[in-house]
Parts: C-alpha cells; sequence; structure tokens
C-alpha cells in the first residue's frame, strides 16, 4: 500500500502541541513567523490512528529556517508496510523576494526489507544565482549521478513545505472561485506546479465531512511528491491558517485518507 499519510500531516488535521511566535527582521519592517512543533494522528480507509506524524519549524544558527516533516506508520499497518517512515526536510531562506526560498530539499523514504532497512532519498540543491537545481538520488547510501535542472530566470521555485510556509503568511494571497493559485515547483527531476484552488460553499456542501468549513481549499500536487498515485487534497483552514481537516479522496481507488485537528491538551 502506497505510503498516503503524509498529505494529512501537512494539509490535514494535527494537535498543536507547541507554537511561539517570533518576529523576522526584514528590511525594515518584520514579520511573524511560528516556531512550531505539532503532532498528527491519521486515519486511512476508515481504520481509525494507523499513523503518526511530527511537524517543526525552526531558525538554526546561520539565520536559516529548517522545517521537517515525518511520518510514519503504526500497529498493523507499520507491518503491513515494513515500518516505513517518510521525511521531508527543507533548508530555507528570506530572499529577495520578499518571501521564503528553499535551498535543500530532500525527502526520504525508509523501511525493513528483509533482515535490513531499505533507504531512498530525493535531494534537490538550489543555486538561486546560477538559477539551477542539482537533483540526486541515493538508494541505501549509494550517490547516483548527479542532474541539473534550469529554472527560468524570473521563476521563483519551490518545494511544498516552503511553498505552504510562504502561503500562511499570506505571501501569495488567497486563491478565489476561477483564480487559483499556481505555485512553480519540481518533481520527477524536473519542473511541475501546485495547483491551490478555492471550494464553493455549494461543493463545501456536498461534502459532510466538511460541514461549516469557511475556507475550503483543493490542492493539487504531483502524485510523485508523495507516492499517491492520484487523489485530490481537501484542506479546511481557520483563520490561522491552521489545517483543521483534511481529506484525500479516492486514493489508489481503495478509499478516502482522512484527518482531524486534535485540540491542545488531548495527548499525541
Amino acid at each position: 500500500m502506497a505510503f498516503v499519510l503524509v498529505l494529512f500531516v501537512f494539509f490535514g488535521g494535527g494537535a498543536f502541541s507547541s507554537q511561539q511566535k517570533t518576529l523576522i527582521s526584514i528590511g525594515a519592517g518584520e514579520i511573524p513567523l511560528f516556531s512550531e512543533k505539532l503532532f498528527y494522528d491519521i486515519s486511512v480507509f476508515g481504520f481509525e490512528k494507523v499513523a503518526k506524524a511530527e511537524f517543526s519549524l525552526h531558525k538554526d544558527g546561520q539565520g536559516h529556517f529548517v522545517v521537517i516533516l515525518n511520518a510514519w506508520t503504526e500497529g498493523i499497518a507499520a507491518k503491513i508496510s515494513g515500518h516505513r517512515r517518510q521525511t521531508y526536510q527543507t533548508l530555507m531562506e528570506f530572499g529577495p523576494e520578499g518571501r521564503f526560498r528553499p535551498l535543500r530539499f530532500e525527502q526520504t523514504m525508509s523501511k525493513k526489507e528483509g533482515a535490513g532497512v531499505k533507504v531512498r532519498v530525493k535531494r534537490y540543491d538550489f543555486d538561486h544565482d546560477r538559477k539551477r537545481v542539482r537533483y540526486q538520488r541515493i538508494k541505501n547510501g549509494k550517490a547516483g549521478n548527479p542532474a541539473f535542472i534550469s529554472i527560468g530566470k524570473d521563476s521563483q521555485v519551490v518545494d511544498f513545505l516552503t511553498g505552504f510556509v510562504n502561503y500562511r503568511l499570506g505571501f501569495y494571497g488567497y486563491p478565489q472561485p476561477g483564480q487559483p493559485i499556481v505555485l512553480a515547483t519540481l518533481a520527477r527531476g524536473g519542473s511541475s506546479a501546485i495547483r491551490i484552488e478555492a471550494v464553493s460553499s455549494a461543493q463545501v456542501e456536498k461534502k459532510g465531512f466538511f460541514e461549516n468549513c469557511s475556507r475550503l481549499s483543493k490542492v493539487v500536487l504531483d502524485p510523485e511528491v508523495f507516492d499517491t498515485g492520484g487523489g485530490d487534497v481537501f484542506v479546511c483552514l481557520d483563520d490561522a491558517d491552521r489545517p483543521l481537516r483534511g481529506a484525500v479522496e479516492n486514493v489508489l481507488g481503495m478509499g478516502d485518507v482522512r484527518g482531524r485537528l486534535i485540540p491542545e491538551g488531548d495527548g499525541k
């Protein structure tokens, strides 16, 4: 079974374990950025709490920011998936365009295979001065030949973690009916896109899981990012751009993956 739970961890629901607001000085002004550590429970195909995840955002000692998304299966799901774990990590900086931009993005998948552990890594190193990205795959510690991807002179390419931080801070604005937000990104070792669409109130009414959600969006990512094989992501955000509920519909033709916000204090 494909490891689809990560779609929820980032776009779905979770428990805000800790949150500290900091002001980042940018030129003559300041912007708010949250140092966060969040924990999640995820339900898949009607089975409750089959996976857990952790999201964190913090500032490193060199003026950069690190965003990490970790997700893993538990219980029977862990045995079926080989105790599969996926980690997404971005090192980013505040760029001259007035928003965050990635310096390195890595996605790592590990699972037990026989007596050992199989580990696969995809790494993107962003060279904004040369307008290119170095892409490399690493399998069980053995690095493949790197490939270089050119990015347009005016392109502001992001990975999905950096894109979400910028979106949450309002740097892209918000989607309107018929006016989606489209972000340039990378997948499959080449160019791709993240598309964020507004969902009408009439569409919300047809989705009982999102009843009374005033800000429901549809997020379309390249299936390669999360190994979903397809499936649209629906996200309900509150006024602070926190995900309250999320659903990935018809994943692999088997059903939906759903998640809800767990109020702080209810435990991990």
